[in-house]
């Protein structure tokens, strides 16, 4: 899942808002399934779910930051985005 993101990502010249929004939906979705214990993805190795947890917060810290430098308007129109077509 990552390595297919970080292929698609870094082989397009131009990477917008509109392909990597769905991206980052899709990897936070990979991370939540490999944690829940009710999932068929769960990850039985505690060692392994505690990175995981690690990167779902890196991850999630990496957006925010980004957020704050994109205009207020711009973050609402992102979140409409995500909120009626994901």
């Amino acid at each position: 899942m990552f390595y297919d993101a970080t292929l698609y990502m870094s082989n397009s010249k131009f990477v917008t808002l509109s392909s990597s929004i769905p991206i980052y939906n899709s990897l936070f979705k990979h991370l939540e399934k490999l944690v829940d214990v009710n999932d068929k993805n769960y990850c039985n190795s505690s060692e392994v779910r505690i990175a995981i947890l690690k990167g779902y917060k890196n991850l999630k810290h990496t957006i925010r930051k980004q957020m704050i430098r994109i205009p207020m308007q711009l973050q609402l129109v992102i979140i409409f985005f995500q909120f009626f077509f994901v």
